[in-house]
């Protein structure tokens, strides 16, 4: 990982938005996942209170199968803003990451209250689904 750790530095020392970019395009492409973790994680570095940075790294992580980080990284995210309204993405997030820990009820009721605040939530019906 220390090679995907380099070029993601690299990538941050060009810009942030290049380092971005470069993430969203491996996230598109379904590939290079310890890349997409080490670059969230330096944008994360670079933004700590950057909601988007959060939950986009906790994505990351649970796609790398780091659960335990995901949750930790989802769970910093809702100390940051835990309004259902204000901050969905990390709330559904964090949903995932349970159910993938077989805690399906409390997925559920995660997911059930964002779609009381949401109805039209697609990804927390999908996840109720």
């Amino acid at each position: 990982r220390r090679a995907q750790r380099d070029r993601a530095f690299a990538l941050l020392d060009s810009s942030p938005e290049d380092l971005r970019q470069a993430a969203d395009d491996a996230r598109v492409a379904e590939r290079e996942l310890g890349f997409q973790v080490e670059a969230r994680q330096l944008l994360v570095d670079w933004e700590p209170t950057s909601l988007h940075a959060l939950v986009a790294l906790g994505a990351a992580q649970r796609r790398n199968g780091e659960t335990a980080a995901a949750l930790t990284t989802y769970d910093r995210a809702l100390s940051i803003e835990d309004c259902l309204a204000a901050n969905a993405a990390a709330h559904i997030g964090r949903a995932a990451v349970l159910r993938d820990l077989e805690r399906s009820h409390e997925a559920e009721d995660i997911l059930r209250r964002v779609l009381g605040r949401q109805g039209g939530n697609g990804y927390a019906a999908l996840g109720l689904a």
